[in-house]
C-alpha cells in the first residue's frame, strides 16, 4: 500500500492482507511503504485483521503493537512468505524470508509503469500514440483497424479493448477475456496481459532499451537493491499465442520495499528525482474501479 505523494493529510494507512491475497494464489510477498502519516490510531482492534500505521511517534511508543501482532497472526493463515513494513524510511517490522527472491507476477506491470515515467516526461514516448501509428500488431487473427486506435495510455490503464490471446496468461484470465470487438478502445477496463505485454514492446521499441537493462540501470542500482541479479532474476516468456513476450521479474521483499518507498517519496531517492514527481501522481491516480472496489491507475492497483 503506497500512499499517494499528493495526499498529505491522511491520518493512517492499513494493509489488509486478506485483500492482497484474495483471488491471487500466486501472491507470495507483501510490501508496505507509508509516507507523511500523522496523528494517532483511530482504532487498534481491526476487523478483518490489519496493520495500521498511524504516525512514527505512535509506533515508537508501541501503540501499534496490537495490530502488528494481529497482522503477523493473520499472515500465518495465508500463503505469505515475506513482509516488510517501512515508515519514514525506517523499518517498522519485518518477518519471513525478506532476502529471498520470489516471482513477482503482476508486480512487473508496476515496474514497467515506473520505467515509462522518465521517457514520457522526456517526450520519447507519447501517451496519445496509437497502436496503428506505432506499428503494433499481432499474429493471426491480427488486430482490426478499430483495435489499432487504442493508444499507449489505454494500454497502461488496461482499457485498450484489444482481447487478443496473450502470453503469461492464466487459464482463468483467458476464460474471462471478452470477445474481440466487444468494447472500443478506452471504454472498458479489463485486466489484460495483452495490454501489459504490448506496452513493454512499445517501451523497448521507442526507447531502444530492454526493460531488464533499464530496470537495473534506472531503479535497481540507484535504489541499492541488494538481492537482484539481472542474469538470474529476469527472462522473457515467448510462445505461439502472441508476438509480444511477457517479462517476469524475481525480486525480494526488501528490494520491493525500496521500490514502494521510492513512490512514497514522490519518485526521489538520495537527493535525485529518479521518477518524475508528476508521473508518480499521474500513474497512481485511479482511472477505473475494479470489481473488488479498488481503483486502477497506470498499471498500478489501489486497495
Amino acid at each position: 500500500l503506497m500512499e499517494r505523494p499528493d495526499v498529505t493529510d491522511a491520518e493512517c494507512a492499513a494493509l489488509h492482507f486478506e485483500e492482497l491475497a484474495s483471488g491471487n494464489d500466486a501472491l507470495r510477498s507483501a510490501v508496505v511503504s507509508s509516507h507523511q502519516l500523522a496523528g494517532k490510531p483511530s482504532r487498534l482492534g481491526c476487523d478483518p485483521p490489519c496493520l495500521s500505521l498511524c504516525g512514527y511517534q505512535a509506533l515508537s511508543a508501541g501503540e501499534g503493537a496490537e495490530c502488528q501482532v494481529q497482522a503477523r497472526a493473520h499472515t500465518a493463515t495465508l500463503k505469505t512468505a515475506a513482509v516488510m513494513i517501512v515508515h519514514g524510511g525506517k523499518i517498522v517490522d519485518e518477518w519471513g524470508e525478506i532476502k529471498r527472491v520470489f516471482k513477482c507476477h503482476s508486480m512487473r506491470k508496476s515496474i514497467l509503469s515506473a520505467l515509462y515515467g522518465p521517457h514520457v516526461w522526456a517526450g520519447t514516448i507519447k501517451r496519445s500514440s496509437t497502436l496503428g501509428e506505432l506499428g503494433i500488431d499481432d499474429n493471426a487473427p491480427s488486430l482490426t483497424d478499430v483495435e489499432k486506435k487504442a493508444n499507449v495510455a489505454d494500454l497502461l490503464k488496461a482499457r485498450s479493448g484489444v482481447y487478443h490471446p496473450a502470453l503469461y496468461e492464466t487459464k482463468s484470465m483467458a476464460a474471462k477475456r471478452p470477445k474481440r470487438g466487444s468494447h472500443t478502445p478506452g471504454t472498458f477496463w479489463y485486466y489484460n496481459n495483452w495490454d501489459f505485454n504490448a506496452a513493454c514492446a512499445i517501451f523497448e521499441n521507442q526507447t531502444g532499451r530492454g526493460i531488464f537493462e533499464e530496470f537495473e540501470k534506472r531503479l535497481a542500482k540507484p535504489l541499492g537493491m541488494q538481492d537482484f541479479v539481472r542474469a538470474k532474476h529476469t527472462r522473457y516468456v515467448t510462445g505461439s499465442d502472441s508476438v509480444h513476450p511477457a517479462y517476469p521479474f524475481q525480486l525480494s521483499a526488501r528490494d520491493l520495499a525500496r521500490f514502494g518507498l521510492l513512490f512514497a517519496r514522490g519518485g526521489r531517492w538520495g537527493g535525485q528525482q529518479i521518477i518524475p514527481h508528476g508521473w508518480v501522481i499521474e500513474s497512481t491516480r485511479p482511472y477505473s474501479t475494479t470489481k473488488r472496489g479498488g481503483g486502477y491507475g497506470l498499471s498500478l492497483i489501489h486497495i
